[in-house]
């Protein structure tokens, strides 16, 4: 099966073919010299999750937007279901017969607010260093238990505490200056070096605390909550987290389950 077929010319010249394959949801990149081939597979241009890719141009800048599932239930255990349009992402070419990468664009950083006092759930975290051996950084949430997301010289992962990752990228080199995580809603993407390294989902409560370490040392991440869209959200992700059901009982919303929660709705609706 592949979904979205997106064809780009190439700057080397030829072409790219970009489709996600199923039912693993992973952006693979061809190339060939001529629309009628023959086409040369490079490989995925991220991890595991994005699918369904198409381009579009803003300011000078040539992106990527995919789509992310949500699980059913709202809880880790659900079937993966309809999906919600994440963040674009820079795409950027690679040499010729390398596959293209998926990278953090700067442009999403307007939608971020100043520097945060308090925890933030929906949120940039950005940590800076260099050269490290192993970052982690944890997220305090005590249901179901905190998350963590830890960076070695062989993978990137991303799990909760005392059980098996949720998503792992194996790394083809060592980090070396930045690493940035954006959280909203139960959705998390990694961007090492501003590549897109992981991609993926975590049922949780709300961020009561966010603690960085780099090589085994204390580390102050900058974390800038993401700035209101402008009007209250009310898809099926915001409604069933803590801080909105006060406000969506307000409006007359059903705030549904907990994050986690093992009966309720499919939650497939689209976010605004």
């Amino acid at each position: 099966e592949l979904e979205c077929p997106v064809l780009e010319r190439a700057p080397g010249g030829g072409w790219y073919l970009f489709g996600s394959v199923g039912p693993t949801h992973v952006i693979v990149a061809w190339h060939a010299e001529k629309l009628t081939g023959e086409w040369q597979r490079l490989g995925p241009i991220a991890p595991a999750g994005p699918y369904a890719p198409r381009l579009i141009d803003a300011h000078g800048d040539r992106l990527l937007l995919h789509t992310l599932e949500r699980r059913a239930r709202l809880a880790d255990h659900g079937v993966l279901g309809r999906g919600v349009l994440a963040p674009p992402k820079l795409l950027v070419t690679a040499a010729p017969g390398a596959a293209p990468e998926l990278r953090w664009w700067p442009g999403t950083e307007k939608h971020l607010a100043g520097p945060a006092d308090a925890p933030a759930h929906d949120a940039s975290v950005l940590l800076q260093f260099e050269h490290p051996e192993r970052i982690d950084l944890e997220f305090a949430h005590q249901r179901p238990a905190p998350l963590v997301l830890t960076v070695t010289a062989r993978e990137a992962a991303v799990g909760y505490r005392g059980h098996p990752p949720l998503q792992a990228t194996p790394l083809p080199r060592h980090a070396e200056s930045s690493l940035r995580v954006l959280r909203a809603g139960e959705f998390i993407e990694a961007f090492l070096d501003d590549k897109l390294v992981l991609s993926t989902r975590a049922y949780t409560d709300t961020c009561h605390g966010i603690t960085a370490r780099v090589d085994g040392h204390l580390a102050m991440p900058l974390v800038q909550p993401i700035s209101p869209g402008g009007i209250d959200r009310d898809d099926v992700s915001a409604v069933t987290r803590a801080p909105a059901r006060a406000s969506a009982g307000a409006r007359g919303i059903s705030p549904g389950p907990g994050p986690g929660s093992q009966a309720g709705d499919r939650g497939d609706s689209e976010p605004d």
